[in-house]
């Protein structure tokens, strides 16, 4: 308004509401004027029904049936709660009418207005039907509009308008945000106002809306989707909601010119305000990438070993991914994810093993053992026994889909070990036979010394008969004496 000055208002509330109300003292340093009539009826003699103008553009209608008529006086506006004039039921319909009526073009409502006005104020020393016969031919459609807009005041009509606002964090996916507005009746019921009526401002805190902003205006009764900006594995979000210029309430501006003038009901824009605020905690719906280097227990070892990987295992920061090890609720506190990491040993293989992204096909696997991680550190798998004489390699591998949705699974993203890394390698050599060990008859120079011994003597006595026997036979000599 361009004359007017502007009228000092707060809004305060968590989960309520408080309206503009209006400074005394500043109402009455404003002096405005009745200009004329504004839309509406004169009789043929001469009484006006309908609205009347003020000279900063605004209009009202009469409070005060029978008093002088207002115009050319000058007009103080007044606060309607500080006159005690009307009962909150009262005064709640009467707002209704003038925001709903009282910038009327059309005549035969402002004079229905107007009567509707005097219906709820006091009509005087008349009646209804004699107000309604200045509009002439149109006082029956008069009357008949005026009693139908206290019927919709009274059914319509609020005492006060409050918001709340409900916010639930996912652990899949953006949280959801919903800001409802409620009025109450003249009766003392509750309603929520039906949805994309108003608008809201929201301010967001450790979230941002869709298009990536903190603030937005969102309609009232609508989920809007809010994403955590935390990098913590819990998010902390909070929402403050302000509604401004709502048309809900019992606040009245009054026109006075005087005791012997009618007061003015004036046309009170929309200016009831409502604000909440809402917070919350849950886990973070940022995706967590684990990835896992490895060691393998033996890098050269003999047949019949028991060989094992060790594992350190840690996450991989990057663009949209939870920089930290990922929580869940288990209903009553936050847990860590637990993950299954399996653990492969494939072998033997005849040749030295190449790294590739791809294990081979048909590659043969010793065993496969799992261990179950809950965080970045050291774990050691279970062992795994080899006995072929070849060239062995460890691969590990996360399937997300082993741990429970509702456990963190739903965040997990796969993982999987290259093939042939050098430090996953254990090379099993032949054995020697020169080392083997006889269980039950020793050592082979324990074998070996006896049995030496054993055929020396054995030549020397072959050696001893064969001399005996040389000695006893007879010459040739003496054969053929």
């Amino acid at each position: 308004m361009s004359k007017r000055i502007s009228i000092l208002v707060t809004a305060v509330a968590v989960a309520g509401f408080m309206f503009f109300s209006i400074a005394v003292s500043s109402l009455s340093a404003l002096a405005l004027s009745a200009t004329g009539t504004g839309v509406g009826y004169r009789s043929s003699s001469g009484y006006w029904l309908g609205s009347y103008q003020l000279d900063d553009g605004t209009r009202g209608f009469c409070l005060e049936a029978g008093k002088t008529w207002p115009v050319g006086r000058d007009t103080e506006l007044v606060d309607g709660a500080t006159l005690g004039w009307f009962g909150p039921s009262d005064a709640a319909r009467l707002a209704y009418i003038s925001r709903m009526w009282a910038m009327s073009d059309d005549r035969v409502t402002t004079a229905g207005g107007q009567i509707a006005t005097w219906i709820i104020a006091g009509v005087g020393d008349h009646t209804e039907e004699e107000l309604a016969s200045r509009a002439g031919a149109d006082g029956d459609a008069v009357l008949a509009r005026a009693r139908a807009m206290v019927a919709e005041a009274t059914r319509e009509a609020t005492t006060s308008v409050s918001a709340s606002a409900v916010l639930e964090l996912s652990e899949s996916g953006p949280g959801r945000l919903r800001v409802e507005l409620t009025t109450e009746g003249l009766d003392g019921s509750r309603t929520n106002v039906p949805s994309e009526r108003h608008r809201a401002r929201v301010e967001l805190t450790g979230a941002t809306f869709s298009d990536g902003t903190t603030s937005s205006e969102i309609a009232n009764g609508t989920d809007v989707e809010v994403m955590p900006t935390s990098s913590e594995p819990t998010s902390e979000v909070s929402a403050t909601a302000q509604f401004s210029n709502l048309p809900y309430g019992d606040r009245l501006l009054v026109g006075r010119s005087g005791d012997d003038v009618q007061a003015l009901l004036v046309s009170t824009p929309a200016t009831a305000t409502a604000s909440a605020s809402v917070s919350g905690v849950g886990v973070s719906p940022r995706p967590v990438q684990p990835i896992v280097s490895t060691q393998t227990s033996h890098p050269t070892a003999a047949p019949g070993a028991r060989i094992s990987d060790l594992m350190a295992v840690d996450v991989l920061a990057g663009d949209g991914l939870l920089p930290t090890w990922g929580v869940f609720d288990d209903g009553t506190a936050m847990s860590p994810i637990v993950v299954t990491v399996d653990s492969s040993l494939l072998g033997p293989f005849s040749s030295p093993i190449e790294q590739s992204s791809e294990i081979p096909a048909g590659a043969p696997t010793v065993c496969t053992v799992s261990t179950e991680v809950s965080g970045p550190g050291e774990y050691r798998t279970p062992e795994c026994v080899i006995e072929t004489p070849g060239h062995y390699v460890w691969v590990e591998r996360i399937d997300p889909a082993k741990v429970p949705a509702d456990r963190g699974g739903s965040r997990i993203r796969p993982w999987q070990s290259d093939f042939g890394i050098a430090s996953e390698i254990t090379v099993v050599e032949p054995a020697h036979l020169g080392a083997a060990v006889l269980a039950e008859t020793g050592t082979r120079s324990d074998f070996v010394a006896p049995l030496s011994a054993g055929l020396a003597i054995a030549l020397g006595c072959n050696l001893i008969v064969l001399n005996r026997l040389r000695r006893r036979r007879p010459s040739p000599r003496s054969m053929f004496r």
